[in-house]
């Protein structure tokens, strides 16, 4: 919902807030508008990785980029829209420096790439879908005001899901909230109970099981973080 937003973003801005200004001062003003979102995060994202990494709570801080995205959608048509792409630059910093971690923190490293790998792979087909959604409704519409709705719809959808993730992780032992000091080098992979002197014979066949947690885990994150930044990703294809 915020990449996705600037596919259209242009066109939005000359049709709700400069339907008068002269072409050539409207394409300035409007790159100008665009630029606010990716320079917030360019500022940003250190500080925002910095402090996740100590704090934790990366669900937390996926929750709150996805409200604050969904408050941008609303103020969009209605105030300064410097001030909402403001803001969406620092939901997506935040989302940005939140849910990436959450991969390697999720699947052993000898999963990692193929973790990263589905997880983009769920990022562009939201990437992919979005557009033709947003097409669809301006059409039939006939106004970017209900693609706002959308987005908007889009952003409580991913507040829910984000909700569904925070309590999963919770009943899982709350690894994906943690700061970055607080987990060693084997701390993606789950252990399970060493109920006899025979578990140790069988260590070799446990192994699939023993990440079977937290590759359910990674499905529901992909969900959230491919789908979200698909929500959150296309972009700047409208300034083309």
């Amino acid at each position: 919902m915020i990449l996705p937003f600037n596919n259209i973003a242009a066109a939005f801005f000359v049709e709700v807030w400069y339907p008068t200004m002269k072409k050539e001062a409207v394409h300035i003003r409007v790159g100008q508008i665009m630029g606010i979102l990716f320079g917030v995060s360019a500022l940003g994202s250190p500080i925002a990785g910095i402090c996740i990494d100590k704090l934790g709570y990366r669900i937390h801080f996926l929750l709150a980029s996805f409200t604050m995205a969904s408050v941008a959608h609303v103020m969009l048509p209605l105030i300064d829209p410097v001030i909402s792409m403001a803001l969406l630059g620092i939901s997506y910093t935040v989302f940005a420096s939140a849910v990436w971690p959450l991969v390697a923190a999720t699947v052993p490293p000898r999963k990692t790439g193929a973790a990263y790998g589905v997880t983009t792979a769920a990022q562009n087909f939201g990437l992919a879908l979005t557009p033709v959604i947003v097409a669809h409704i301006r059409s039939s519409a006939g106004s970017y005001l209900a693609v706002e709705r959308f987005f908007f719809f889009i952003g409580t959808a991913s507040i829910g899901v984000g909700v569904l993730l925070w309590m999963r992780d919770n009943r899982s032992g709350g690894l994906l909230n943690s700061p970055a000091r607080s987990r060693g080098p084997d701390a993606a992979q789950p252990k399970l109970p060493v109920e006899g002197p025979e578990s140790s014979d069988d260590s070799d066949d446990m192994g699939p099981q023993e990440l079977s947690e937290a590759d359910r885990l990674l499905l529901t994150q992909n969900i959230v973080a491919g789908l979200s930044q698909g929500f959150v990703g296309v972009q700047r294809r409208g300034q083309g």
